[in-house]
């Protein structure tokens, strides 16, 4: 019985990490304040909220008591946006941006 419940800890364990993965992708930014608003409507509507923003910098936190969620970073660049995200979460922004 306890090597079973090792076992199931150990493939819980390993699932979580794989799905809280960081991935970090570039995405073109072509005009700035148009980026800044869709980026802050995909995030609001994947349950993150804004937490920090500077003029290079946006950091979004999820909604509530996520214990286990990860933020989402958002740094512009001069033509780009290097976004970094859970991994379970990079297609829906990638195809919402």
């Amino acid at each position: 019985a306890v090597a079973g419940w090792v076992g199931f800890i150990i493939v819980l364990s390993s699932l979580l990490a794989l799905v809280g993965m960081k991935q970090t992708f570039t995405v073109p930014v072509y005009e700035r304040n148009a980026f800044l608003h869709r980026a802050h409507a995909v995030m609001t509507g994947l349950r993150y909220r804004p937490a920090q923003q500077s003029d290079h910098l946006l950091i979004f936190k999820p909604k509530g008591p996520a214990v286990l969620a990860e933020k989402i970073t958002v740094q512009l660049g001069h033509n780009s946006a290097l976004i970094t995200a859970p991994r379970g979460l990079i297609r829906k922004i990638q195809e919402q941006l």
